[in-house]
């Protein structure tokens, strides 16, 4: 199994979390909440996609429109955000990307931060490799990235909406903190060894989720038989059990759209069948973009 294939894998389940099984061809699903009269709903995102691709059809606009409250994965309305964020944005101080990478790999890292995005790699010597990726992304999709949950909140804010986060900055760190430091930074090198390939891998991805293609996106994680799967419990099925209370919690209190990353919907474990298994009625709602 070659490094650089789990690498891309890996990647591609991060930008929109993918689980171990997929059963539905959707992206936007009712909730009804037992004991409640107004429905909820649950949205499956892209974190990161070209401006020109991001589009609203009109079942989600509804959605945006009648729910009360706009919830995401965190509360990107937070002042305090960005202060939580820097918290845990670099590594610890007996690490860095010199202690992580060989001489030789340093240095080609070093020379593709300062050629192709005008960056010093002492800008970014202890940040979290992870976060490094975010701020490469750009060059992977060839356009200014841009979230589906911006966008959401933009609509939402304008229409007074309040935006909540399921979980905090801690938590979701602590879920991303389960994939080594090393390993991270090893994927940001082939990240950028194999521009190509990602390229390549990211615009089929895009593609399916274009087609709310929920099987295919699973299949695109899998064909490199990626070692992602370590990481399945912290990132995914923790995360979703962990959510689903909170979820009952907000839509049990008021109409609500949850917009999470797409690959936390579907599977055994996904949110879609956690609710059914707490009792609460979830619809398909098919898009037409």
């Amino acid at each position: 199994m070659s490094f650089v294939r789990s690498t891309v894998a890996l990647l591609l389940s991060l930008l929109i979390l993918i689980p171990a099984f997929a059963s539905a061809q959707s992206l936007l699903w009712r909730v009804e909440i037992p004991g409640t009269d107004a429905p909820s709903w649950v949205f499956g995102t892209m974190h990161a996609r070209c401006a020109k691709d991001i589009r609203f059809s009109d079942a989600l606009l509804e959605a945006v429109n009648t729910a009360e409250v706009l919830a995401l994965e965190l509360d990107l309305d937070d002042p305090a955000l960005p202060g939580g964020i820097a918290k845990y944005a670099f590594m610890p101080r007996d690490s860095s990307l010199r202690v992580l990478l060989s001489e030789g790999a340093y240095d080609t890292l070093s020379s593709y931060l300062r050629d192709s995005v005008s960056m010093a790699i002492p800008n970014v010597e202890s940040m979290r490799p992870l976060f490094l990726i975010g701020l490469l992304i750009g060059k992977v999709l060839g356009c200014t990235p841009v979230a589906y949950e911006d966008r959401l909140m933009a609509v939402a804010k304008a229409k007074g909406k309040e935006i909540v986060g399921i979980e905090t900055v801690e938590e979701q760190f602590h879920a991303f903190a389960t994939i080594p430091l090393r390993e991270q930074a090893h994927m940001v090198l082939d990240m950028i060894r194999e521009m190509d390939k990602t390229r390549e891998s990211f615009r089929r991805l895009d593609d399916a989720y274009a087609r709310a293609d929920l099987d295919t996106l699973l299949a695109l994680a899998q064909e490199s038989e990626s070692e992602y799967g370590r990481y399945d419990d912290a990132l995914l099925r923790e995360r979703n059990h962990r959510w689903i209370p909170r979820i009952l919690e907000f839509a049990g209190k008021r109409s609500t759209l949850f917009a999470v990353g797409a690959g936390h919907l579907p599977g055994e474990e996904g949110i879609l069948s956690l609710l059914r298994a707490a009792g609460c009625t979830v619809t398909e709602i098919i898009e037409r973009r």
